[in-house]
């Protein structure tokens, strides 16, 4: 990796790495769209800056999982940027703890608080709803729901930024079972991005592609398929822990500690998804929350 920026545009220049991030440009002000997981993250941004002969004058957040605002607390002691985040996504970077939590649902095992699920605190100067004006530039902010609980992905220029609304190819092939705070939610941001017309579409996890389309039709197929291991693995009735067993095995996963917990909250999500939509059922009865086929 180089802290030297790639070009996507005359204005929009991305940091390419496990997690991408991008600086939109306009003269001297830069802005960071997310900062990836550490403070090693923050330094590189703070160096592509630099090497644009530019200002940081904001970071915006697209969502609150720790790869995407890890950096802000090491670019917010060396620099003014100004912090624009979503509402809702906005309280879980003031208060990282809040990740960790809701995964587990309880104050979590120690293990559960570890880099990858709990960045650095950072504060939140704006809370946006819609597009934004920062530092010269317009910036076309899209609601994204669904893998988080109110991420958005942003337009500049001829450059889509689908942040984790879509992920690459090879990421999704790698991980299977792809995070989902809320399926049908997300279900309904792949239907509105169909949509987006761009030269240039990335998400945070992958690469750049000219097609767009057959990105999103990537991501839904993978959706779907989780859906149906879902649904196929109720045909004996189980707990949502019995559930994921069988979907992770069936696909031969083995996660690791956070993973598997990211795995089980999605299995979750698809659980409920698959209920509101009439293919499910849960029975409690004798301690036990048992999930079944309708």
């Amino acid at each position: 990796m180089t802290a030297e920026p790639a070009p996507l545009s005359d204005r929009v220049f991305l940091l390419a790495g496990p997690v991408n991030m991008f600086l939109l440009r306009e003269g001297r002000a830069c802005v960071a769209v997310d900062t990836g997981l550490t403070a090693d993250a923050g330094r590189r941004v703070l160096k592509a800056v630099q090497a644009l002969g530019g200002e940081l004058v904001a970071i915006v957040n697209s969502h609150a999982h720790a790869d995407h605002y890890g950096g802000n607390a090491f670019l917010l002691k060396r620099t003014g940027a100004q912090v624009y985040a979503p509402a809702q996504e906005e309280a879980i970077l003031r208060y990282p703890d809040l990740e960790p939590f809701y995964l587990f649902g309880a104050a979590p095992p120690v293990e559960l608080a570890s880099r990858f699920l709990r960045a650095e605190a950072s504060r939140v100067d704006h809370v946006f709803s819609g597009d934004l004006e920062v530092g010269g530039l317009t910036i076309r902010a899209l609601p994204a729901p669904g893998h988080s609980i109110n991420q958005y992905a942003f337009q500049a220029d001829d450059v889509f930024l689908a942040i984790d609304a879509l992920f690459g190819e090879e990421a999704l092939t790698k991980h299977q079972v792809v995070y989902c705070y809320d399926p049908n939610r997300h279900r309904e941001t792949l239907a509105r991005l169909e949509g987006i017309q761009t030269r240039v579409t990335i998400p945070s996890h992958g690469g750049a592609t000219g097609d767009g389309r057959a990105l999103l039709e990537a991501n839904r197929r993978n959706l779907d398929a989780t859906r149906a291991a879902t649904l196929e693995a109720l045909g004996t009735p189980g707990l949502a822990e019995e559930v994921t067993e069988r979907v992770l095995g069936r696909l031969g996963l083995a996660p690791t500690l956070e993973g598997y917990f990211l795995a089980l909250s999605t299995i979750k999500g698809h659980l409920a998804a698959l209920r509101a939509d009439g293919l499910a059922a849960f029975r409690l009865g004798g301690g036990r929350l048992t999930w079944e086929r309708r």
